[in-house]
């Protein structure tokens, strides 16, 4: 026996710890943790203590296995049942034991603590009258009031075994922790007449279509603003007082400046907003004025600006406020146009399946009447006759007066996703090679059926009087085929006739429009919906929006409410294919023909589809077969360019970290083919060397290696002096400076060759100081050449000594060079700037200045000339600035 957490638990004693409730990850995360107010809290919110987690441990077994003795004895208090058992059998105990937990063990060989539940205050006056209340057994409320008086602490724990705990309730003991026992319902006995009730209820429910009726917000009380925020804020005195005296002036003076519409139609940022200064252009023209170009500025020490008295007249008041109402109309929101298409037609109520059959019959009756009334119609059918010849002659197109031979209906299949095609003359223009000999050929067929009934309708004319004639007539009208646009024509030519048949048609006609109307605006809905599913295609939602109803259209004039099919499953096809042709028409830079935009989209999804299914991509005949198309074509529709993007786009690179800047951006092919060709140049020259100066040179500069390498370096590597790696050093550019190699250099650095013979007027040199300074232009380029090989810089140290030579080099002579290497260069330099200047280039050299920098402004390079210049400003070290041109 377990004493009282025994009694209070005893029920879950034969249940595992498997079959707890689930353990909240918070209070396991507190108890490994052994933050005990955390436990604490969990205990007092009322957290199950015995729940186990996903391996079937309780928190104590957790406790227990972590050897946590103060986690075991909180939860012990709080009533934690250590008689539950693992998935493998072992309570927290045996745990402990295993885990070789000792002092958990000994927490858990304790006696037993009572939990808090049966915590009773010591301040209890009449404790052994409660105990006898709650127990029949004397010795055990004996035993509770000795343990009452022995504690002196705010609350006393009963720490004695209760073997039995019942409630007295009247004469029968009621077991305060036994289950109730659930009684057992048997399910009922097979009734068919409620079963076949039941079907016809699931019948009716499945059958019943719901209708839209949440249009009507009479009932709900609503208080929102009569109109959003305008352009210019009401709250914002002092330009609406600007406005004001601007349309002041403009109604006496007859015009305004337009840099004051200008300056009232900026943003917040300071940049222009064409809408609201077309806006109060608009306003201003309305008002009798016009804006003119002149140019008002108040000075210190002049006036140029017109005073406008704020003085009003009644007229001039009321015309005012008339022209504030409107930019505040126009200028808000809710006078945009898809915002006030949106909300119209949020107000039209949807139809039931049987209102749109009923629709489409009412338009068919509606366009027999019409062509019934025609053939009784003299003038229609003269009309009919003009307009055929008219046909005939080439000087109107067929399909502006028939609809053609009947068109293919669509398979409709609700698992597709992709507009189906419909082939019809309307589309002959958008078929491949095949297809549009095809629809040539459908398009002569469908013009020589139209003559054909044409010819007998004129034939049938000069009876019209007769019963055989007018039903000749009539069938003949059914064999032209007739469009509505053409008929809606004729019932607008019919002001003058006052014949019965002629008002007969004009009712037909106005009933056909009625219900087509009606048909449309119901399912405008329907339209903006799929035209939402192309909102990322580039096209506008409104365009989209348009595009959808025109295809709408089509479906509700095509509609056969015979084939069984609800509107929207049919309208669907329809309002995709029409704005999935207009997105492939004018989405495109370079527009492609729309059934190749087509096939296109369903590359892209079959390529989608298998790259899903497999996780690889696919091989060109796998998706080919699924296409069911050939390789040619797949190769074809392959080879099609992807959408071009503007060379005049700019990108921001300052936002790209310096460090991937080059494996983000892709260098810029004018500059990679000039510095390729400036390294060839460089590495040629150098070739002309021996082997060892070449090596020597390119590791002292570092061309063709990662790094440019000090004497010493070099000197080590080839084991010998720094000071006879400057000898090699210097002996090497002494044959650079030969005319016949720094020549080319020169000619590649700077697109010049120097002037020969003659002395530079500021500084007075001999020929072997002007060598010296070609030879440092010829070392300033060698520095400057790209990396074109790697060279190890260890592969030459096993080459014979070279003989070490005793030189001298005074510091005189080193200045005397680095003065005449700069004057060179400075030279070479203001020779490229003079020719920059020669081809019409904005030079900006501020050398002298505090930038220091010189500017080029060469934003474009239209010409052979222009683009030489350009390889040598970078050749000299010249960076680009997008949109400016080259700085250094």
């Amino acid at each position: 026996m377990q004493g009282i957490r025994t009694l209070a638990s005893h029920a879950h004693h034969d249940m595992g710890a498997d079959s707890m409730p689930p353990l909240n990850q918070f209070f396991k995360m507190a108890v490994m943790a052994g933050v005990e107010s955390s436990i604490q809290l969990h205990i007092d919110r009322g957290d199950d203590i015995n729940a186990s987690d996903s391996n079937g441990l309780t928190l104590l077994m957790l406790a227990a296995a972590k050897n946590k003795a103060a986690m075991c004895r909180l939860l012990l208090n709080a009533g934690a049942d250590s008689a539950l058992l693992d998935p493998t059998g072992r309570t927290a105990h045996a745990i402990a034991i295993a885990a070789g937990a000792q002092q958990a063990v000994e927490v858990l060989e304790s006696p037993t603590v009572a939990p808090d539940l049966f915590t009773i205050p010591a301040q209890a006056p009449a404790i052994d009258d409660a105990l006898v209340l709650l127990t029949d057994d004397a010795s055990v409320a004996e035993q509770a009031l000795d343990v009452a008086s022995a504690e002196e602490s705010p609350q006393t724990t009963i720490a004695a075994p209760m073997p039995h705990l019942i409630l007295e309730n009247d004469e029968e003991g009621f077991c305060l922790f036994d289950w109730e026992p659930e009684e057992e319902h048997r399910p009922p006995e097979l009734d068919p007449l409620l079963v076949a009730e039941a079907s016809a209820a699931q019948a009716a429910i499945s059958a019943h279509e719901p209708i839209d009726s949440s249009a009507d917000w009479d009932d709900v009380d609503a208080f929102l603003p009569d109109q959003s925020v305008p352009f210019i804020r009401k709250d914002d005195v002092e330009a609406r007082e600007y406005l004001r005296l601007l349309l002041l002036r403009a109604y006496r003076e007859g015009s305004v400046p337009s840099m004051d519409i200008e300056s009232l139609s900026r943003n917040a940022d300071g940049s222009a907003n064409p809408e609201f200064e077309a806006l109060l252009t608009l306003v201003v023209n309305d008002l009798g004025a016009e804006v003119d170009e002149r140019f008002e500025y108040a000075a210190p020490d002049e006036d140029f600006t017109i005073f406008v008295s704020p003085q009003e007249s009644e007229d001039e008041e009321e015309r005012i406020d008339n022209a504030m109402h409107f930019i505040d109309s126009a200028a808000s929101r809710r006078a945009e146009p898809l915002r006030i298409y949106l909300r119209d037609f949020q107000k039209i109520k949807l139809i039931s399946g049987t209102e749109e059959v009923a629709l489409a019959q009412r338009m068919e009756q509606q366009h027999k009447r019409a062509l019934d009334a025609l053939a009784l119609w003299p003038y229609g059918i003269e009309e009919v006759l003009a307009a055929g010849r008219l046909v005939q002659a080439k000087k109107r197109t067929l399909f502006s007066m028939s609809m053609g031979p009947l068109e293919a209906q669509p398979e409709l299949d609700d698992t597709g996703d992709e507009p189906i095609i419909v082939a019809s003359a309307e589309s002959s223009s958008d078929e491949s090679d095949e297809e549009a000999e095809e629809s040539a050929v459908t398009s002569d067929n469908a013009a020589s059926l139209f003559f054909d009934a044409l010819l007998r309708l004129s034939k049938s004319v000069t009876n019209p009087q007769s019963p055989s004639s007018t039903d000749e007539i009539r069938e003949h009208l059914d064999s032209l085929r007739l469009n509505t646009s053409f008929l809606f024509g004729l019932a607008k030519a019919t002001a003058t006739d006052t014949h019965e048949s002629a008002n007969s048609f004009v009712a037909a006609m106005t009933g056909y429009l009625q219900a087509r109307e009606q048909m449309a605006t119901a399912n405008l809905k329907l339209a903006f919906h799929i035209a939402k599913k192309y909102l990322y295609s580039g096209e506008p939602l409104d365009d989209l929006a348009q595009e959808a109803n025109i295809g709408l259209m089509k479906a509700v004039e095509r509609f056969d409410w015979r084939r069984g099919y609800k509107f929207s499953t049919y309208a669907t096809w329809w309002i995709r294919q029409q704005v999935g042709r207009a997105v492939a028409d004018t989405v495109r830079t370079i527009r492609i023909p729309v059934h190749v935009h087509e096939k296109l989209q369903k590359l892209s999804k079959e390529t989608r589809a298998f790259e899903s299914e497999t996780r690889r991509p696919p091989e060109p005949a796998e998706i080919a077969e699924r296409l069911g198309i050939s390789l040619r074509i797949l190769g074809a529709l392959e080879r099609i360019p992807q959408e071009p993007t503007s060379i005049d786009d700019e990108f921001d690179d300052e936002l790209i970290d310096a460090s991937a800047y080059d494996s983000l951006v892709s260098p810029d092919p004018f500059e990679s083919c000039a510095e390729s060709q400036f390294c060839r140049i460089v590495d040629s020259v150098i070739l002309t060397l021996k082997r060892k100066e070449e090596k020597v040179t390119r590791l002292r500069f570092g061309i063709g290696v990662n790094n440019s390498f000090t004497l010493e370096e070099v000197g080590v590597a080839y084991g010998v002096t720094r000071e006879r790696i400057r000898q090699i050093e210097a002996k090497s550019l002494q044959k650079l400076r030969n005319p016949i190699h720094s020549d080319r250099l020169l000619l590649a650095f700077s697109g010049s060759l120097p002037v020969r013979g003659k002395k530079a007027p500021s500084v007075d040199v001999s020929a072997d100081e002007a060598d010296e300074a070609d030879g440092a232009i010829v070392e300033e380029i060698i520095t400057d050449a790209d990396q074109t090989s790697k060279i190890d810089p260890s592969s030459e140290i096993n080459e014979s000594p070279i003989t070490c030579v005793e030189t001298s080099s005074p510091n005189e002579a080193h200045e005397s060079s680095a003065f005449i290497q700069l004057t060179a260069t400075s030279k070479s330099l203001d020779r490229l700037l003079s020719q920059m200047e020669e081809a019409g280039v904005r030079v900006l050299d501020d050398r002298q200045g505090t930038s220091g920098k010189i500017w080029a402004y060469v934003a474009h390079t239209s010409d052979g000339q222009h683009r030489k210049l350009v390889r040598k400003l970078l050749a000299v070290g010249f960076e680009f600035s997008p949109g400016k041109g080259y700085w250094k």
